[in-house]
């Protein structure tokens, strides 16, 4: 093969990474055949497609193979895939070993439909010629296309490292790689693109849902939000902002978004079916039936669709038809997030019809994929365990400084605050939405108040619980401040006599609270152990520090006996103003029970608070896990659960066993 320094240079400079300089070189040698072959190539893998067609256009004059793939080229941006196939046929027929032929036949042949064939003539030209990052970025593409996304990220990969100044090559692979659910690398390729071009839209949507898939919410929307004024006009920029969003809770404004979406693109299918999950999650069942009808007449077997419909059926009491929805997605290769989501949901159905062994695998595979989220990486594991257990060593030295002493009489001693507490899946959400239907009430639901006030405590030395025995009277004036400017923020001016503030595992500070506020009540809420253990596994948390220990049974067992019993020392060693109440007896009789719960808080019971549509007319959507059954009339059918997994839950009884005697709970079957 004949020197070509012009050329020689040009291809070092593709693969120092200097694409724009390798091009400019290359026009200045146009002239020469091989450097105008190969400055159309790269015009083509960049998307220049004037400078390509110019560049075409002068090759195409000649009567060599390579005149032939130019015509192919022009036939391709013109619309004309089956001249293009003509073009290349004859290329080939004049050299079988054309790489470049093989390239733009592969390229004809997808645009016509072909994908397999094309495919084919794609390792064909790379074969040829292994250094064709082009070649290997439309492999990629097609690959892709086809279904075959590890081999795409590997062809991609190989076109990045062959020129690794080429955008296009660089966000296809980000985008590859996003689709795999390897979020982490994905970001980093569009990351790097937006580097080089950051007005490059579909790089800037694309690294804000791996953003949003990372857990980083508020740089995500800040993507999102650039986008739109880069182009209010697309609709994927709007319903990534919906979806986002709706994950925040803010769900008027995700509904707008969602909207305009559809508005924009009214096939955006995914946008119905963010829409249905909304309205499912306020209860609204028959908006959310309408807007999966609209999804199905897009595509009927859509997965996350059909997800959608399986849990709305179930909730319907349409169980058969919800299981076999959910069979038929089992078969399919899932996006590892909607996996997730289909085997709880599958745990779910298969418990409602008392197929327990099968739900109980289902939900054993959902933790192992919620195990696996990438949002995992951002929470440290050993973190509750250092928070229980200085907790713990501070209840050893007898809780120093939970008492008050010495202190001013008057003030804000917490008069007007109960804590609604309890173990997860207690009940605490439904004893919060009934409260919260008093007119004497207003509530917090779930949001870091007295979280604030321990971030502060942890800093500096001793360190919190520690420092609360040397809190002097000023320091405690301050805290009580801070923690009632954090309730203000979310009771946003709403006034009541009493304000209730749930968060369940924040009985682990009810020291804290005691020191803070004497006269504050703590509401607690029980539940049969073996009911709270087996509730808390079956659900799929956000991540945090302390969710991510129920992704077992044994986990959940041990979270529970570690924070129950860490709960039994502080009531014994602080005179709390404690109240406690029953899930299993608020289910039975809801009417008794909440006749005692609101004589504790000074209260009379009023209607509302026995029906779920008044409980949940006009106040903000329920954050936890629970929002499903809050919706629905009170039921029984979660008490006792633990009886039909007690084969699974054996291993774990004799550790439960004194707790559930000291709350007057029997393991024994009746």
């Amino acid at each position: 093969m004949p020197v070509n320094p012009a050329l020689d240079e040009a291809n070092q400079l593709i693969a120092a990474g200097r694409s724009a300089e390798a091009a400019a070189l290359l026009e200045r040698f146009s002239a020469d055949p091989g450097c105008a072959v190969r400055l159309r190539e790269l015009c083509l893998g960049e998307q220049r497609r004037e400078q390509a067609m110019a560049v075409s256009r002068e090759l195409a004059a000649g009567r060599d193979p390579e005149a032939h793939v130019s015509r192919s080229v022009i036939a391709l941006l013109q619309g004309d895939p089956e001249r293009a196939l003509m073009e290349c046929t004859l290329a080939l027929e004049a050299d079988p070993k054309l790489p470049t032929a093989h390239n733009h036949l592969a390229r004809a042949l997808h645009n016509a439909g072909q994908s397999l064939q094309a495919v084919s003539a794609l390792r064909k030209a790379v074969e040829l010629r292994d250094n064709y990052p082009e070649a290997w970025a439309n492999l990629g593409l097609v690959l892709r296309a086809t279904g075959g996304l590890e081999e795409a990220i590997k062809a991609y990969r190989r076109a990045v490292e062959l020129a690794p100044g080429c955008v296009v090559a660089e966000l296809n692979l980000g985008i590859s790689l996003l689709l795999a659910d390897q979020v982490d690398p994905a970001l980093f390729c569009l990351e790097s693109v937006l580097k080089r071009e950051p007005y490059n839209l579909d790089a800037l949507l694309n690294a804000g849902l791996a953003l949003h898939l990372r857990g980083e919410l508020g740089k995500a929307m800040q993507y999102f939000e650039h986008a739109i004024r880069m182009d209010e006009n697309h609709p994927l920029a709007w319903l990534y902002r919906g979806a986002l969003l709706h994950e925040r809770n803010d769900n008027e404004q995700a509904l707008d978004a969602l909207h305009k979406a559809l508005a924009l693109d009214p096939m955006e299918i995914e946008a119905w079916v963010e829409i249905a999950g909304i309205h499912e999650q306020a209860g609204r069942l028959d908006a959310a039936a309408t807007a999966l009808e609209q999804a199905r007449q897009i595509d009927p077997a859509h997965p996350a669709m059909q997800l959608e419909l399986a849990r709305l059926k179930r909730r319907q009491g349409k169980l058969d038809e919800a299981l076999a929805l959910l069979k038929g997605l089992a078969g399919r290769a899932l996006p590892a997030r909607l996996a997730q989501q289909h085997r709880f949901e599958a745990g779910i159905a298969l418990d409602r019809a008392g197929r327990y062994d099968q739900a109980f695998e289902a939900y054993q595979q959902g933790n192992r994929l919620l195990a696996r989220n990438v949002r995992r990486r951002g929470v440290d594991p050993r973190a509750f365990d250092r928070e229980c257990r200085e907790l713990e060593q501070w209840l050893e030295r007898g809780a120093p400084g939970a008492h008050p002493h010495n202190e001013e009489p008057g003030g804000d001693t917490g008069a007007d605050l109960c804590f609604l507490v309890g173990f997860q899946r207690s009940g605490t959400t439904l004893l919060e939405t009934m409260l919260a239907a008093h007119p004497d009430v207003v509530s917090i639901d779930e949001r870091p108040t007295l979280e604030r006030v321990i971030d502060v405590l942890r800093t500096g030395k001793p360190g919190y619980p520690d420092v609360l025995e040397s809190l002097d009277e000023a320091r405690l004036a301050e805290l009580r401040r801070l923690y009632r400017g954090e309730a203000e923020r979310y009771l946003e001016s709403r006034r009541a006599r009493l304000i209730v503030d749930k968060l369940p595992l924040r009985f682990m500070h009810a020291g804290l609270v005691h020191r803070l506020f004497p006269d504050a009540r703590i509401l607690f809420a029980l539940r049969h152990p073996c009911d709270a253990v087996l509730s808390n596994f079956m659900q799929a948390y956000a991540v945090n520090e302390a969710s991510i220990h129920f992704d077992t049974l044994q986990g959940s067992a041990g979270m529970y006996v570690r924070t129950m019993s860490l709960w039994r020392r502080l009531e014994e060693l602080v005179p709390l103003r404690l109240q406690y109440t029953r899930y299993e007896d608020l289910v039975a009789d809801p009417q008794a029970e909440m006749a005692v719960v609101c004589g504790s808080l000074g209260l009379e019971p009023v209607a509302g608070m026995f029906d779920a549509a008044a409980r949940l007319a006009g106040r903000a959507p329920v954050r936890s896990a629970s929002y499903q059954q809050v919706a629905e009339p009170i039921h029984q059918r979660s008490a006792g659960r633990w009886v039909h997994y007690r084969e699974q839950l054996a291993p774990y009884l004799d550790h439960l066993r004194p707790l559930a005697a000291h709350y007057g709970y029997s393991l024994e079957i009746t």
